[in-house]
């Protein structure tokens, strides 16, 4: 192959004559994640990047064109099932995310996705009202004061919230008296337990955190 210069020789080499398979070569940020992107957040099954996207990407290859972008890009790294023609089924990728962003102490970027308008962005799609595991104190932070102060936010983010952290009764005496049982019961079994069995250090500090909330047996708000 006299086409070839010194710099092939001794080495296997592999012609390509397909323009379909060319094309992608010279198109390879559209089928990899891009290297200019910058990591925003992760851990060891979801790293989200910090520019908006039209892709889900599984350990660095796009796996799914999404009808809508989503706010940042995300690369799924935990171990996924791939279809025949090797894209990801997608409510796994979601179940993922979801459960990220979630966990994530990442406050500012927590309340970008949980914000976004959920007609112009994909991430309205997650199922965050279908969650298994309980929010991390971030995410419940944002969400609980957007909620105070009437701030927009994904629909299935609210009804997560509403479900499983109702507003309090309006009545304030219903309230307290309800509040006071529940809190007293708790503090007294958790004395009982540490006074008759066998303490743990995870039991002396639920006992520490409820003790600071009942003082001479009152509620205290």
């Amino acid at each position: 192959m006299s086409f070839l210069n010194d710099d092939h020789k001794g080495k296997t080499v592999i012609i390509i004559d397909e323009p379909s398979i060319v094309e992608c070569y010279y198109e390879m940020d559209k089928i990899f994640l891009p290297e200019c992107l910058t990591e925003r957040a992760g851990n060891d099954r979801v790293q989200v990047l910090n520019q908006p996207s039209q892709h889900l990407y599984y350990r660095g290859m796009r796996v799914i064109d999404l009808p809508l972008p989503s706010a940042v890009t995300y690369n799924i790294l935990s171990e996924q099932r791939l279809t025949e023609d090797r894209t990801l089924y997608s409510h796994s990728a979601l179940w993922e995310i979801r459960d990220f962003v979630m966990q994530c102490q990442d406050m500012e970027l927590v309340e970008k996705i949980i914000a976004l308008d959920e007609k112009k962005f994909w991430e309205g799609k997650i199922e965050f009202d279908d969650a298994w595991s309980t929010a991390g104190a971030t995410f419940l932070g944002v969400v609980s004061k957007r909620k105070a102060e009437g701030l927009r936010m994904l629909s299935r983010v609210s009804t997560y919230y509403e479900r499983y952290h109702p507003a309090p009764d309006l009545d304030p005496q219903v309230t307290v008296t309800r509040r006071r049982s529940e809190w007293e019961a708790i503090h007294n079994r958790l004395q009982y337990l540490v006074t008759e069995g066998p303490v743990d250090d995870e039991l002396n500090k639920l006992l520490e955190e409820i003790a600071p909330v009942l003082v001479d047996g009152e509620v205290m708000f």
